[in-house]
Order: C-alpha cells, then structure tokens, then sequence
C-alpha cells in the first residue's frame, strides 16, 4: 500500500519487496450523508475512502457533479486570481501523486490552487481524482480554480480509458454528466494580471482575453478552432523557440506549434509577462523556455505533476508557487499506488480471452468451419443463390432428386468447406443445402465465429507490431487499430517508425484514426509573423 494520505505510512522497502498480506479494499459505500455534512462536503472522509479503494454511490457521485456543474457554468471563460497560489500541471488519474501533491502543497482550505486540467484518462485513478478535486473545489470555490484540458472532451476521454473506468465505477449516465461538467469548465486564467495561464497555449486568432471571453465554451472543442488551439498546442523546442511563430503541430496533428515571435506579441498585447501551462511530458516536472530579452523573465513555462507518468517514464512531478514577484518550484517523487489492471478488469474478465481463443478453435473443429477470405464468403453466397434459383425453377422431379441435381450442377464455393467424397459428398451438400437455407440464423453465427476466429489470427499475425504500437500509445492500443487488419496495423506501424519522435497516444483521435485508415495528412494553414 501507499503512505497513509497522512503521510505517516511507510511505503515497501523496494518495488520488488514481497508483500506478504494486502488489505482489501474499503467495503463500505459511501453515501450523500456520509460525505455531505452542514453544508460542506466531508474532504477527508472522501480522501481516506477513495485512499482505501473504496466506492461511492451513484447518488452522492450525481450530488457532486450537480454542484460542480452549477458552480463551474457561473464562471467567466477566463478566471482571475491572485498569488499566492500553487498551479497544478497535468494529474491524468494519478490519485496518490496529487494526495502528495496536495499534502506538500498545503491543505487547501488555507492555500490557492490553480489546476491547468487533464484531471482524468492514462492513469487508472480518474473517478477518484477527479471527484476529490470537484469536492475540494466546491468546498473553497474562492480558493480552488479548475480549467479545462484536451482530455477533458468527449473525443479524447473515450479514445483512452476514462469513459470505460467511468462506466465500470459509476455507470454511463454519470459519464454523460462529467462530460457536461467537462464542457462547462473554464478555458484560462490569469494570475496577478500577469501570467496567462491555460492548458496547452494560443493560436492565430487568440490575440486578446477579448477572444477567448467570446467562445462558446460548453461544447466539444472544434478541430481546428480556437479553443483546440488553446488545449492543443504546443510551444516550439528550445532549440528553434526563438527564431518560430506558427508551425502545424505535427506532432498532435491538431492545432499549432508556437514560436516566440507568436507569444512576444500576444504578451506584449496583453501586458502579461509570461504563459504558464501544462499539457507536455517533462522529466523534470516543469521547463522553462528562453528568457524575454526585455522582461529577462521565461516568455513560457511548462508544468507537469504527473510523476513516473503512466508507471513508466520515471520523472519527478512538480507544482509552481506563485508569491508576490517570486516563484518557486517544487518537485515531488510518485507516490506507490495498488495495482489495478489497465482496462479495469476482474480475474474472470482477464481470462476470458483466452477461453474465447481456445472456443474458437473447438467451434472451427465442431462445424467444420474455416477462416475464409472475403472472397470465399462472396463466392459462397453465390453459390446459396444459385442453388435457391434451381430449387425455385418448375420441375417435374420429385423434391429430394431435384435437391440433390441442383447440388450436384451448381458449382462448389471452394474445395475447403467440405472434405467428403463421391456419392457421400453429394448427399452432405444436400443437407447442408438444407440447413443453410432453412435456418440463416445459424450461417450467420458460424460467420460470426469465423470472422472472430480472424480477428484472433491477427492477434497472432501481428504480435510483434501490436506490442510494438501498444508501447507509442502508453501501454494501450488505439480504438479501432485491431480491426483495421494487418493492412491498417501496418500503415500505423509504420507510421511510428517513420515518426520515432511522435507519441501516438498524444495525437488528437480523428488524425489517428486518419493514418490507420491510410488517408493523407491535411495541411495545416500557417499565418505569417506580425510585425
């Protein structure tokens, strides 16, 4: 187990110590009076909960999500507030970082919190997190601010698993409702009139707050459109940061890739002094871009609280603390979390597949059915046509020889199917002529199976390449990528190989979907420099 949320456990010796009993998990369910108490939510009581892997009924998760959206829909599309504060970067599920977070941090009924999104998907702890912040922020509404991430969209969360540990913990219904929450977040916010802070930065037509103050924010974010550009984009590297204005995000395929030549303009527009957002993996837990030549100040900051992200990167998470003219930096390590498999399943879940790949093989063996190509199934129903065509035909034969001539004159839709012989090949076709015809439910099980039985021949096919692009997309595969077939598994593979610095998992899902399905990149129109 983690530390207590206290901080007053110890985690296991080393990652590898044996752990010689394990807790269960917390059996109670909480309930609207058990979290809700004189008018405030009960913070602790859901903390230590959800810390013990404990579950929360549907009703009290509604009451939360209610009172978050009421209070969210009555904010402006730009917040402002006043340091001091700490800016939380992106927290992607990980409910024991951010209990670290905020332990180190200070309890926020006595600290400002300003969270930059992507409170949800990756990690396997998104209800909880998500939940306890809403808890925490309707209980200091003051002092806890909350806006929008890319993730926090309909697209990305049910392209990565939130929506399916959603509907596994609270059902779709609530899914629904967190969407609606999601929509009626906030866009950006500034902090002391000086910091522009959003989730992922600007684009061409954001010049002004004026802009932003203008979106329709309670809806899915356009692609392209401002407000993708303003979770979607990202600043140019280091090395080429000074000498950029707009470049397509090639990377993301959404929206844009920023320059100082864009961001001079805009701050100077603004009087702001710099853009403090989330949004990008850093080993660190922060980066600062190149100093303002004029201000001598970072023109873009990057924040990322996710530590060891995904269970495989290892970094160190870190929050920014604003105090008057200072800011401080401050690096956490991640805390030790128990062990949920990536899509939520039980033990029995976890081996159905290979049952289902063992029943394939016995359904195959039992109705002497083989895996055909679309070409056989073509062929096979022409022959069912041809042989329904002849039987339909007048005739003064007597039915059984006139079944059994039809048969025996219509061509066979490929030697595979049946293995007898001669006179005993004649009458098996007459039957099975029989049992097509008369019972369709029954060809199109055995189609069914056939083309599962395929699907699982491509798991086999394509072991290698289906690990290899499970490891560019964070440890899962992409939605739809399996039944593309080899041709669309390849097309993706080697699209990552041509692009070995492109995280597939941080496109935009309709681009994605775009490459597995072998359609041509779009452009991307790029404005020229302001003067």
């Amino acid at each position: 187990m983690p530390a207590s949320p206290e901080g007053t456990g110890a985690p296991p010796a080393s990652p590898n110590a044996r752990m010689v009993d394990v807790p269960p998990p917390a059996s109670e369910i909480l309930t609207i009076p058990d979290i809700y108490q004189g008018g405030r939510y009960r913070m602790k009581k859901c903390r230590n909960h959800w810390y013990h892997e404990g579950r929360i009924e549907r009703s009290a998760a509604e009451a939360i999500l209610r009172d978050s959206l009421k209070r969210f829909s009555a904010l402006p599309n730009v917040l402002h507030v006043k340091s001091p504060i700490n800016i939380v970067g992106d927290i992607h599920g990980q409910f024991y970082d951010l209990l670290t977070l905020l332990r180190t941090g200070g309890a926020p009924n006595k600290t400002s919190y300003l969270f930059l999104g992507d409170y949800v998907d990756r990690g396997v702890f998104s209800v909880e997190t998500l939940l306890l912040l809403l808890v925490i922020f309707n209980n200091n509404p003051n002092r806890v601010h909350m806006i929008r991430g890319n993730h926090e969209s309909r697209l990305t969360s049910e392209t990565f698993n939130f929506r399916l540990e959603t509907v596994k913990k609270l059902g779709v219904e609530l899914y629904e409702l967190i969407l609606k929450v999601f929509q009626a977040m906030p866009l950006a916010a500034v902090v002391d009139g000086k910091f522009f802070c959003v989730h992922g930065g600007i684009g061409p037509s954001i010049k002004t707050l004026d802009d932003i103050a203008r979106l329709n924010r309670f809806c899915e974010p356009a692609n392209p459109g401002p407000m993708t550009d303003l979770l979607w984009s990202d600043p140019a590297p280091k090395r080429t940061y000074m000498s950029t204005c707009w470049e397509p995000n090639r990377g993301r395929k959404a929206a844009y890739i920023y320059g100082y030549k864009a961001v001079k303009p805009f701050l100077s527009r603004n009087g702001f002094l710099s853009i403090v957002r989330a949004h990008q993996f850093c080993s660190e837990g922060y980066t600062m871009y190149p100093l303002d030549p004029d201000t001598k100040f970072p023109s873009v900051i990057t924040i990322f609280s996710c530590a060891n992200y995904s269970d495989t990167h290892h970094n160190t998470g870190a929050y920014l603390e604003f105090h008057g003219s200072s800011l401080d930096v401050h690096q956490y390590e991640a805390a030790p979390h128990p062990y949920c498999l990536s899509t939520f399943q039980n033990a029995f879940e976890w081996a159905f597949p290979f049952l289902l790949s063992s029943f394939f093989q016995f359904a195959s063996a039992l109705m002497r059915v083989e895996t055909r190509a679309e070409g056989h199934d073509k062929e096979f129903d022409q022959f069912v046509d041809l042989l329904k065509a002849k039987q339909g035909a007048p005739g003064s034969m007597h039915d059984q020889d006139q079944q059994a001539h039809c048969v025996a004159t219509t061509p066979l839709p490929s030697d595979r199917l049946y293995s007898a012989e001669g006179v005993d090949a004649l009458e098996q076709l007459v039957q099975e002529s029989r049992k097509w015809e008369g019972n369709a439910r029954v060809r199109s099980k055995i189609l069914a199976i056939s083309r599962l039985r395929r699907l699982s021949d491509t798991l086999a096919r394509n072991a290698s390449a289906i690990s290899h692009l499970k490891t560019a997309a964070g440890g899962r595969l992409p939605p739809g990528m399996l039944w593309s077939g080899d041709a669309g598994i390849q097309r993706a593979l080697s699209y990552v190989k041509a692009h070995p610095d492109t995280d597939i998992a941080e496109m935009h899902p309709d681009a994605l979907q775009a490459i597995v399905r072998g359609e041509a990149e779009t452009a991307t129109p790029i404005p020229q420099p302001e003067e």
